[in-house]
């Protein structure tokens, strides 16, 4: 009951007596159902562990690069092919930027980071130093994961390269003999030709002079031979 103040005056309370037993069960159902809230947490959270588990071994297998990384490129995992190819380890990332390490250069470091945030579908050939100073042919493929981060995949194409180069060079070095050869021949040939045209004029001028059918004879053999 409120006064006219609206304060509370008085009033009636109605209770019941609840049975232990009752209690106890209830206690016990809610025991039970966070027993049961529990296991199912740590099983959720062991299938986690293991999928976590077999990832890293499926990258870890896998021989291609794999790196997963934040869309600023300030938090970056590699895989063991990653370590191998380049050289660069995990303490070595933990103490300095792996963006300065791979790309020494920063006008060349800047166009690479670019490409990373831009996602562009497909590969593109990138430079990359290794720890022990060599520059190594890569190329890479980046693509944007659920939870935000981006995954890049690369491989090693520095014997493709090689080999690309090597055929261009081989390419090149028999157009070169082909051109070589061919002026040779030229030049043989003007060479054995200008003399020839003055043999056969010279034969034209003896043809003239002399009467003698065999002498005629021979020079006309002559003359058909030449030409």
């Amino acid at each position: 009951h409120f006064d006219q103040d609206e304060n509370f005056s008085g009033g009636i309370l109605f209770a019941r007596s609840i049975p232990e037993n009752k209690i106890e069960a209830e206690l016990a159902k809610d025991v039970y159902s966070y027993d049961e809230h529990i296991k199912q947490l740590e099983l959720y959270q062991q299938q986690l562990k293991d999928d976590r588990e077999l990832f890293q071994v499926i990258i870890d297998t896998i021989p291609v690069m794999v790196t997963i990384y934040d869309k600023r490129i300030q938090t970056f995992i590699m895989n063991s092919a990653f370590e191998s190819i380049t050289g660069w380890t995990h303490e070595d990332i933990d103490s300095s930027n792996i963006m300065d390490l791979v790309y020494p250069d920063s006008e060349y470091r800047d166009e690479i980071r670019e490409y990373m945030k831009s996602l562009t579908p497909g590969f593109k050939d990138i430079v990359m130093r290794t720890r022990d100073g060599r520059d190594i042919q890569t190329s890479w493929a980046n693509v944007e994961i659920p939870d935000g981060r981006q995954v890049g995949v690369g491989i090693d194409i520095s014997e493709r390269k090689r080999l690309e180069n090597a055929l261009i060079n081989a390419r090149k070095k028999a157009e070169k003999e082909s051109q070589v050869q061919y002026a040779f021949i030229q030049n043989i040939s003007h060479e054995v030709r200008t003399p020839m045209n003055s043999i056969l004029g010279f034969t034209e001028l003896l043809q003239k002079e002399l009467k003698g059918k065999k002498e005629l004879e021979f020079l006309n053999a002559i003359s058909h031979n030449g030409k």
